[in-house]
């Protein structure tokens, strides 16, 4: 791991030399050089903390420090294959550097670098997250005012046996269920007004979507080695 990093802290000071010598052809000074230097240490520096950050977690699962270490990691190691138990450590490494000057070939990987992507990744914030929730939060509520309810939705399949319904501990679920029952349900009786058979036309198809992406990440390389890939492949 450090003589990786080595490496890579050397490839981004070349860079960093060679942009300063291509703007001055006539060669570099001691400003250029301590400026190159600084550089590659703004950039470097974080990348470093979390691959340091890493190793540290990796160690302490490894050495099992902890008691959820002692008790999860004995059990679990048993069914994680090479790659799953380094890809904690190896998301470190995604970020990685490249000497802009060599001609490297472009060859699709598994995971692209850094410098390889078409824009820059948004930083890992939860002001993204949260900002992202509130926009999905608002079309939600815009969703829920624009829905046409259906109305006159038949309670049961037969006359003599209601929908079945469910206990699950939580009323807000409990109450839930059915509804959805009984939403889907004209599909299968033939309610009279057409209007709701368009609407659930319209939604069945949304659903492709939704089971294709679950079922392509769950069978995914990288997914399928991971423990909660195994559980939504089952």
């Amino acid at each position: 791991m450090g003589g990786n990093n080595a490496i890579v802290g050397a490839a981004a000071l070349a860079s960093a030399l060679t942009r300063r010598l291509d703007a001055n052809p006539a060669g570099l000074s001691a400003a250029d050089i301590t400026a190159a230097f600084a550089e590659t240490e703004k950039a470097r520096k974080p990348k470093m903390i979390k691959v340091m950050e890493a190793a540290n977690k990796q160690h302490d699962r490894e050495t099992l420090t902890s008691l959820a270490t002692r008790i999860l990691m004995p059990r679990l190691i048993r069914f994680a294959t090479v790659e799953a138990r380094f890809d904690p450590t190896a998301a470190a490494y995604f970020t990685s550097e490249s000497v802009e000057q060599l001609p490297i070939p472009k060859r699709p990987r598994y995971v692209p670098y850094a410098d390889e992507l078409p824009a820059k990744p948004l930083p890992r914030s939860r002001l993204y997250r949260l900002a992202a929730a509130a926009v999905f939060g608002f079309l939600f509520y815009l969703s829920f005012l624009a829905l046409r309810f259906m109305s006159g939705l038949p309670e049961t399949f037969r006359a003599d046996e209601k929908f079945k319904t469910w206990s699950t501990g939580a009323a807000f679920l409990d109450n839930m269920l059915p509804v959805f029952v009984r939403v889907f349900s004209p599909m299968v009786t033939g309610h009279p007004d057409p209007v709701y058979a368009l609407q659930l036309i319209y939604f069945l198809p949304m659903l492709v979507p939704v089971l294709t992406i679950w079922t392509a990440e769950a069978y995914r390389r990288g997914n399928n080695q991971t423990y909660t890939g195994r559980l939504v492949s089952v």
